[in-house]
Order: C-alpha cells, then sequence, then structure tokens
C-alpha cells in the first residue's frame, strides 16, 4: 500500500509539472523607469529614461498634459493605449494625451509654448503598467540675453513667462499694455520710472520677485496676482505700488516688502489669501482711500496704515 501512496504521489507530480500555464493571469506590474529627463531644442524636447530591468518588459507609454500639478492617472491594465488618444480620468478637465506607445526610449516632440508635465509608464507582455515616473518640462521662447530693458512692453495674447534666469527691467515712463494677453513672473521684473498694468490686463509674480527701485512706480488698474511661497514684491524708498480704483491686487501665498520710505495707496481692492506671508513695512507707508478694500482671509501680523472714510476692511482672523 505504501509503495501505491508514493507512486501516485509521483503521479500527481509529473501531471502538475506537464500542466500548461495558460490559465495562470500575470498581474505582476514591472518597476518604474528611473533617470528621467528633459531636453528641450528648437521646441523639440528629447526624452530619456533608463527602462525597468523586469524580463517581460514589452514597452512603454507616455503621457502629457499641458498644465502641471494634476494627480498621475491610474492605468487599467490590459488596455492598449493608442497614441494620438485621449482619456479621461476623474474629471472631464483632467485629460492625458497619449503621446508615445513603442518600444524607442528617446522620444522628439514638438512642443507649443507653456508647460507640460509628462509621465512614463512601463509596460510588460501582459500590458501590465508600473508607477508612473513624473517630469515638467517648461517650454517658451528665449531671449538672446539674460536681460531684456524695455520702454513699452506690449501682449496681444497668451502669456508671456519670464523665467527663474530672466530679468526685465522697465526704463522711462515703461508700461505693460496688452489686448488680452498676460505677463508671468518667475525671474526678476525691476522697475526704474512706471510701470501700469491697464484695465483688462492680467500680471503674475509666478514665484519671482518684483522690485519697485527709489523713483519707480507699480501702478494697477488691471489685475496683479502673486502666486507661490517664493514670489516677493519689493518697494524700495521712495518707490511707489498703487492699487488704482477699478484694481486689484491678490497675494496668494508669498510675501510684500515695503522698506522704509516706500509707499503704498489702495483705492481699489487688496486680498490676502491663506497661506500669505505678511506685509512688512519698516516706516512705509500705507494708506487705503475712498471706495478701497481691503479682504483678509489669514492670520498675519497686519502693519500700522491710514484708513480713509469710506475705505473697507474685512477680516477672517484674529486681530493682532
Amino acid at each position: 500500500m505504501k509503495n501505491l501512496s508514493q507512486y501516485l504521489l509521483h503521479f500527481l507530480f509529473i501531471v502538475l509539472i506537464l500542466l500548461p500555464t495558460k490559465g495562470f493571469a500575470d498581474n505582476v506590474a514591472p518597476g518604474a523607469a528611473s533617470g528621467f529627463s528633459a531636453t528641450i531644442v528648437n521646441g523639440k524636447v528629447l526624452l530619456k529614461f533608463k527602462e525597468s530591468s523586469a524580463s517581460d518588459l514589452d514597452g512603454y507609454l507616455v503621457l502629457r498634459k499641458q498644465e502641471v500639478g494634476y494627480a498621475a492617472p491610474a492605468l487599467i491594465n490590459g488596455v492598449d493605449y493608442k497614441v494620438a488618444t485621449k482619456f479621461i480620468v476623474d474629471t472631464p478637465w483632467e485629460q492625458w494625451e497619449v503621446v508615445s506607445n513603442d518600444n524607442n526610449r528617446n522620444e522628439q516632440l514638438l512642443l507649443d509654448d507653456g508647460s507640460f508635465t509628462y509621465l512614463v509608464y512601463m509596460r510588460d507582455k501582459s500590458k501590465n503598467y508600473s508607477q508612473p515616473s513624473r517630469i515638467v518640462v517648461n517650454n517658451y521662447d528665449k531671449w538672446t540675453d539674460n536681460d531684456l530693458a524695455v520702454n513699452l512692453l506690449v501682449v496681444t495674447g497668451g502669456t508671456l513667462h519670464i523665467n527663474g534666469n530672466r530679468k526685465l527691467t522697465f526704463l522711462n515712463d515703461g508700461a505693460l499694455a496688452g489686448f488680452g494677453g498676460a505677463l508671468s513672473n518667475n525671474g526678476l521684473i525691476q522697475v526704474t520710472k512706471r510701470i501700469q498694468v491697464p484695465v483688462g490686463v492680467a500680471m503674475f509674480n509666478a514665484g519671482g520677485t518684483i522690485e519697485v527701485k527709489a523713483g519707480g512706480e507699480l501702478t494697477v488698474e488691471g489685475s496683479f496676482k502673486s502666486l507661490y511661497q517664493s514670489n516677493v514684491v519689493s518697494v524700495e524708498k521712495s518707490g511707489k505700488l498703487v492699487v488704482a480704483a477699478g484694481g486689484s491686487y491678490i497675494l496668494d501665498q508669498g510675501r510684500l516688502v515695503l522698506k522704509s520710505g516706500a509707499t503704498m495707496l489702495v483705492s481699489g481692492m487688496v486680498e490676502w489669501l491663506p497661506n500669505s506671508g505678511g506685509i512688512s513695512n519698516e516706516g512705509a507707508s500705507l494708506s487705503f482711500t475712498a471706495g478701497s478694500r481691503f479682504n483678509l482671509r489669514t492670520n498675519v501680523r497686519f502693519p500700522q496704515a491710514t484708513w480713509q472714510e469710506g475705505s473697507t476692511f474685512a477680516y477672517y482672523g484674529d486681530w493682532y
């Protein structure tokens, strides 16, 4: 009986070895790509990355979105995403474009101006997708020099971006004019005389620095918005920051520095959003005229200011 049992066990072992494996699904995703980088030459981006070491690797998938900050989509395993199609993630406005789905590790793609988020997913032969590797690519027209000095800057459409290693200086009675356009600063803007943001024009200080030099004036008749913690607006002695009637200055993170002898005159609307820094005024003059409004939506130490009759102060926090 013992010999019969051993015989049956050996027979069962052999049968299991010879059974086909077709019915067993591969649900194990490959490892993610590493060393993801991008180089832009003449408006074309060259993407480079090191592929996964998975033995059943079959290729990769590259997605692109012309914005930054969105969550990476969770791909559906088994789906073969096609180039030049879009699929929607969570909400209708989060559309990622499939720009590559093959075995070529270096992809050259012509870009429009703007910021782009790229994701690369490794794919195995069973169409299991890895976790994404991410990179943000900024593609804008570049000046031949780091600095640009102008009297008049006209933005007729789209957005002019000043990147981190660029400086824009407004000379004489310099002005920013626009017809549906906007100016976004991530570098350095220096105002030595006067710059006017007219009605209908938007100006963004997106992580950069704006310096209103001695004798300079920044007048906002349209809209001015400071974004990101790293942005600073600094007004030096005898410099002037004016928010005209109908104009708006919104601080969404970042800082406003009014140095000793500087002036800030508000006839329009100023709003301080949560996570914004305080106003530093070391002996500066801060005045709110009749018809002006200040909305304080964060807890900061607010400096001494002059409030004319008819001005409005609305706060949503503690008063220091």
